[in-house]
């Protein structure tokens, strides 16, 4: 009796497992963004089309702090056997005028989440609606890997790139150049390495924000040939003159 009770057991597992797998199999896309506009209530998404598996939605956006970050036209593929090993793993690709972003992002059921091959570009301007920017131009990103864990990062490797920066801050554009930012985390801190590509703005150096809550930011700003003076004239405002034509900008505090 004992042994028939444990085959009917397991035989219920599996038939509860077929099921699911079946309702999953012909569920449409819309039943997945249900489950995520539960999960994650800032994430505004338009009508769905195609299945739970592989779908996409025409309009997509996030609220932060008051404002909407628009993402554009977002498409999903996940992989049916990651859901069934509980760590759903899904790809995702945002697209719009001028800004795209692509992701691979794996879910754990301790509810950390890690993100690899995050690639695409923004422009400067994306960032206005919560701070104020006196420069304009292309934002490119690209992380091997994000690790989240309670909404915090964890861990990360990757870097940004700015591309034709123009300075907006006086009464004539005027045109910087490029700049990189090399991110990379250990077990205290999340550091960011910043120079520039022969820009007429020079900068360089290091901005370092631990996990603890505070940071440490030690940046050296100098014009070269072709820089118009009131740039570096602006920037002096955020630091302290080193000579001529050089602004050495220190800053410690509490990120969070």
């Amino acid at each position: 009796m004992i042994v028939l009770l444990k085959v009917w057991q397991w035989r219920y597992k599996v038939y509860a497992l077929l099921f699911c797998i079946f309702v999953l199999t012909s569920a449409p896309a819309s039943l997945l963004t249900l489950l995520v506009k539960s999960a994650a209530p800032n994430l505004l998404l338009g009508e769905a089309h195609g299945s739970f598996w592989q779908g996409e939605v025409a309009q997509a956006a996030v609220k932060i702090n008051g404002g909407s970050l628009y993402l554009g036209k977002l498409q999903w593929s996940i992989q049916p056997l990651s859901l069934l090993l509980l760590s759903p793993r899904v790809s995702i690709k945002t697209e719009t005028a001028g800004q795209t972003l692509m992701a691979t992002a794996k879910a754990y059921p301790n509810g950390s989440v890690n993100l690899s091959d995050v690639r695409g570009e923004v422009p400067v301007s994306i960032i206005e609606p919560w701070v104020p920017v006196l420069i304009s131009g292309q934002v490119f990103f690209d992380f091997d890997y994000i690790a989240i864990k309670e909404n915090t990062i964890k861990k990360l490797q990757g870097a940004i790139n700015l591309r034709d920066i123009i300075w907006r801050g006086g009464d004539v554009p005027m045109p910087l150049g490029n700049y990189q930012a090399e991110l990379s985390s250990n077990a205290e801190a999340i550091t960011v390495n910043i120079s520039d590509q022969n820009a007429r703005l020079g900068l360089e150096g290091l901005v370092n924000a631990m996990f603890s809550g505070e940071y440490q930011m030690e940046l050296t700003a100098s014009a070269r040939e072709g820089l118009n003076p009131a740039v570096i004239k602006s920037v002096a405002w955020l630091g302290k003159k080193r000579g001529e034509g050089v602004v050495v900008i220190g800053r410690r505090g509490e990120w969070k």
